[in-house]
């Protein structure tokens, strides 16, 4: 959640230098924090794209704990909480969302004055598994199931009364960190949690609304993780904290790992044609560019290092299990401090001003073959 400001700070690289080559995005697709990005950057799709992506910086900048978690409680991670899916309290966020978003009308009326295309935010249905894509469109007009895809799992549905807090919430509620959110409306009725435990890179909803090209932000780089030299003997069992770790990491970044090397297989396999299949849509290759860091564990001890020591940031080092490098993950998701948001921002632009550099050096303007399987050698690229 926290790591949304990674994000925004890519973004406000990308999106003024995609605009300057006539090819700003007209599609956002957010997953978890991505989808706070996501509904706020089409909310301002009707303004130039740096003046967007620095309101966006600013929002994260202004984001504090208690603006997310319920710190005033007699226990801030209320045990009892578990049973409902979720340890922490996270009443206030709602209402932060709200206030930065401010008007959520502003998102039809962009797709209606023709500066957007499409929202989507992506959640997980609990009662069935399946990601529910949740989209604001040109056909607003005509809420409920639309479409589905059974391969992938995927159901689009237009929300009655459009996009809103609720679907943001639910598409950031993290499976036994976050309670999950009930929708109430019609066909959408239901409880979700985080859309990146089963869709964490949402490519093929952005290629079914028909985008030429993709922009993948992330907050883990498109690599598997690599085996340890010295591994077995000394481990300790693990606990809670380390179980929740290796979760998130298995259902957020392998997934993401298949999707980008997914793309680059089909894009390789197509080369520049157009291939119609029986019964099925036309594939066509589809250009990208990636920002993420580059290397695991980067967000994790960058919000290490920068921890304030405070009684509620003490409190959730200590419950997240602060004493060994792995697990400064966890805190990286968790912690709302303006330290570790300066910090994420400026990584996040570099991370995209390399990406750039490297695009460029390749001569292109977008990658369509596979990301490289070691890490590149980003010596003066952002420089």
């Amino acid at each position: 959640m926290a790591r949304g400001a990674y994000e925004a700070g890519a973004a406000s690289v990308l999106l003024p230098t995609l605009e300057a080559r006539d090819e700003r995005p007209t599609v956002f697709i957010g997953t978890s924090s991505g989808a706070i990005n996501a509904a706020f950057l089409a909310s301002r799709a009707d303004i130039p794209a740096g003046d967007a992506t620095e309101e966006l910086v600013e929002l994260w900048r202004q984001i504090r704990i208690g603006d997310v978690l319920n710190v005033v409680s007699p226990k801030l991670f209320n045990l009892a909480r578990r049973s409902q899916g979720g340890v922490v309290d996270t009443g206030p966020l709602r209402r932060t969302i709200n206030e930065k978003m401010g008007n959520w009308r502003r998102i039809a009326d962009n797709i209606d004055d023709g500066y957007l295309k499409a929202l989507g935010i992506v959640a997980t249905a609990v009662a069935t598994g399946r990601s529910t894509v949740f989209v604001a469109d040109a056909v607003h007009n005509k809420p409920g199931r639309y479409d589905r895809d059974d391969r992938k799992g995927i159901d689009y549905i237009r929300p009655t009364g459009g996009i809103t807090v609720d679907h943001v919430l639910a598409s950031a509620a993290v499976p036994t960190l976050f309670p999950p959110i009930e929708l109430h409306n019609g066909i959408e009725a239901g409880l979700y949690v985080d859309g990146g435990m089963r869709l964490n890179t949402p490519i093929k909803p952005a290629i079914r609304f028909g985008v030429d090209n993709v922009v993948v932000v992330s907050t883990d780089p498109a690599r598997p993780p690599q085996p340890l030299d010295n591994h077995g003997g000394t481990e300790r069992p693990p606990d809670w904290d380390d179980t929740v770790l290796q979760f998130l990491q298995a259902a957020l970044v392998d997934p993401l790992v298949e999707d980008m090397w997914r793309l680059a297989r089909v894009n390789t396999l197509l080369g520049h044609r157009t291939v119609t299949v029986a019964g099925g849509p036309a594939k066509r290759p589809i250009g990208y560019l990636f920002v993420g860091p580059d290397r695991r564990g980067r967000l994790g001890a960058l919000a290490a290092d920068v921890a304030p020591t405070e009684f509620t940031t003490r409190l959730l080092r200590h419950l997240l299990g602060a004493q060994q490098d792995q697990q400064h993950e966890l805190l990286s998701y968790m912690l709302f401090e303006p330290e570790f948001f300066d910090v994420a921002i400026a990584e996040g632009r570099r991370d995209a001003e390399i990406e750039l550099a490297r695009v460029e050096t390749l001569e292109r303007t977008w990658r369509t073959d596979p990301l490289p399987e070691e890490p590149e050698d980003v010596h003066g690229l952002a420089e």
